[in-house]
């Protein structure tokens, strides 16, 4: 019967192709782990985490990670060698302080030295610290580099799924990294744990193994604050603590060196964190919750006046529209509607809009009618002309003097502002702008959201594995008034964050109200826009049935016209003809009898035929040729010339070339 590592390897092709060992793809039975170590840091970027020894995730799911870590490998790191760098603050046996300045490693072969250095046990205590140059850019070191690092402390896979959200801009690049957090844990505190154990790095396999990521807002860097001085930036924490030597690893990835610098100052002078305390199991437990804490204040701690900006931002946007003079337009459209009723006899039009005499309106000997336009069939009431005509001139008399009045007493003239130009104040881009404070004041509230169930689940680990029986009592009593604080500084934390998402919900509520103003606003613009323009309509349709009436009036005239031409026609073709003078009529002698009819001349008559003949062709041919012949003779003319442009032009350049 074949054992569980051998069915493993055969039914699974990811050892295969990884080239682990075939007798033990997890370490279970290994004899010698730090030779497997040293293999599996060979040539890691191309098989982690599938050849990881200690990991609880089952062949397929380290081959998911495998593609994934190979298919954003170019967005999140860095392809200038000049930008790599991982640097280590490392503390180890019998050191009473860290060093001054870390580590640099700044290629993949200086890290695989610097970790495989001789036989040497692990740091008491390690800080690895990565960093990016902005948000969006990729992690400053190499995929081996990582890679190299992740397989020397084992680090849990899960962890991919935060480094692998750097380098990337949240809901563009990858929909699903628009501001997740995660909190993934392993334990390996069973007897059956001791195969994991390294003596050889002073190793015992006992440890927990832990990794987040939180959110927190950052001023923002000179080449970002263009658009607002605040961003918002994430931070990758992996912790492992082994239970038994008490030895610690850190990895922290930030875009910034906020952090290293806070954590690098506290272990040079926080009591708990100098060397030191990380000697003895209880104090490196102790260091352990101080750092946690460290990075939970950070999350916490710009949010007040990251609020405060946008909260400026939501007042500056509010206030004009809270305090829009919108009775002022109520007032002018009320007056401007009132109008049409304060001179009787005058249309909505004429009393809404400046008075304007229209051609064909006055007409002097007529009357004016005015025809209702909601009844039809209403009876007409005339009035008289010079009434209309003299009651206009007044109004323009009484307006001009009481201007003249005014400027001759040196008084500033007031205009008559057109109500409507107060929309003119909100544009679309003010809703758009509601629209987008409403969805960053939303992003905070979810980051803070997430950001408080991460520390809710961070409480809840360290409480069970401090209750939990397999727990050292070192830790258990030594470490009792650190649990207390620790837990009581994130729960003020945790209130902290609550009060801001109250605060929050309180912004988002009247950016709501605000939005229901401006609909509002909105809608009375446009109300007033249909209304005026169905003014307009009426007043063309006015014009258009006035016109209607006067070219009715001029048509009956050219009926009369053309009438009286055909009855006179006949006769005056007669008259014409007969006395163009090719008929003449002999003069009687006396006594004789009038000639009946004229004699007619011939010479004249061809005469006439030749001249008005020859002036109709004339004046035909000058018609065709303006008309038809001209305009073609043109075209061709302009196509010619630009043929011979581009001909010209064609050989300008071959000159030059040649």
């Amino acid at each position: 019967m074949e054992s569980a590592p051998e069915a493993y390897w055969r039914i699974c092709p990811v050892f295969k192709k990884a080239g682990v060992p075939r007798l033990d793809p997890f370490g279970i039975m290994a004899v010698n782990g730090i030779e497997h170590l040293i293999h599996a840091c060979n040539n890691p970027a191309t098989h982690y985490p599938t050849r990881l020894r200690h990991t609880q995730l089952l062949p397929y799911s380290l081959q998911q990670y495998l593609e994934q870590l190979d298919e954003r490998e170019s967005r999140v790191f860095s392809k200038d060698p000049d930008d790599w760098e991982i640097q280590f603050s490392d503390c180890y046996d019998g050191q009473s302080e860290f060093p001054l300045s870390p580590h640099v490693c700044d290629s993949t072969e200086d890290t695989r030295k610097y970790l495989l250095k001789g036989p040497r046990h692990d740091p008491k205590c390690r800080h690895v610290f990565i960093d990016a140059d902005n948000s969006w850019a990729p992690l400053n070191c190499s995929r081996e580099m990582l890679t190299t690092l992740f397989t020397f402390h084992q680090v849990m896979p899960q962890f991919l799924d935060i480094v692998l959200s750097f380098g990337t801009i949240a809901g563009r690049n990858i929909p699903t990294s628009f501001y997740h957090c995660i909190f993934r844990y392993e334990n390996s505190l069973s007897l059956n744990s001791q195969c994991f154990n390294i003596p050889q790095l002073d190793r015992s396999g006992h440890e927990i193994r832990h990794c987040y990521n939180l959110w927190s807002a950052e001023k923002a860097s000179q080449q970002q604050s263009s658009r607002h001085p605040w961003t918002i930036r994430q931070a990758g924490i992996y912790h492992s603590f082994d239970i038994e030597t008490g030895r610690a690893t850190w990895i922290h990835i930030k875009t910034n060196r906020v952090l290293q610098e806070r954590i690098t100052t506290a272990t040079a002078h926080a009591k708990q964190l100098r060397a030191t305390a990380v000697q003895t199991l209880e104090g490196s437990f102790s260091a352990t919750l101080l750092t946690h804490l460290i990075v939970i204040e950070w999350c916490a701690e710009n949010w007040s006046p990251y609020l405060g900006y946008w909260e400026c931002q939501v007042s500056n946007v509010l206030t004009k529209v809270k305090k829009a003079p919108i009775g002022k337009v109520e007032k002018g459209l009320m007056d401007d509607l009132s109008k049409a009723h304060q001179v009787p006899g005058l249309t909505s039009r004429q009393a809404s809009f400046p008075l304007q005499s229209r051609k064909g309106t006055l007409v002097s000997g007529k009357s004016f009618r005015v025809t209702s336009r909601r009844n039809t069939t209403a009876t007409s009431h005339p009035i008289p002309l010079v009434d209309l005509s003299s009651r206009l001139h007044s109004i323009v008399t009484r307006k001009q003097a009481k201007t003249q009045s005014m400027h001759n007493n040196d008084e500033p003239v007031e205009e008559e502002e057109d109500p409507i130009e107060i929309f003119d104040e909100f544009k679309f881009e003010d809703l758009q702008r509601l629209h987008s404070l409403g969805t960053t004041l939303q992003e905070a509230d979810m980051i803070l959201r997430l950001n408080i169930d991460i520390l809710h689940e961070i409480v809840e680990y360290y409480k069970s594995y401090v209750e939990d029986p397999d727990t050292p009592e070192q830790i258990k009593e030594g470490c009792r008034f650190d649990m207390k604080h620790f837990v009581q500084r994130t729960s003020r934390i945790i209130r902290e964050m609550s009060t801001e998402r109250t605060r929050i919900s309180t912004l988002i509520a009247l950016l709501e109200d605000g939005k229901v103003i401006f609909d509002a606003i909105t809608q009375l613009r446009n109300i007033e826009l249909n209304r005026r323009a169905s003014k307009r309509m009426e007043e063309m349709t006015e014009d258009m049935h006035e016109l209607t009436i006067q070219t009715k009036r001029d048509t009956s005239s050219m009926h009369v016209i053309t009438f009286v031409t055909l009855v006179f026609l006949p006769g005056t073709f007669v008259a014409t003809f007969l006395g163009a003078g090719f008929y003449q009529w002999p003069d009687p002698s006396d006594g004789d009898t009038p000639a009946v009819f004229p004699d007619f001349r011939p010479e004249y008559f061809f005469l006439f035929l030749e001249i008005s003949l020859g002036l109709t062709l004339a004046t035909v041919l000058l018609w065709w040729g303006k008309t038809w012949l001209l305009p073609r003779v043109l075209d061709q003319y302009r196509a010619m010339r630009s043929i011979k442009r581009q001909e010209d032009k064609e050989a300008l350049v071959g000159s030059h070339s040649a």
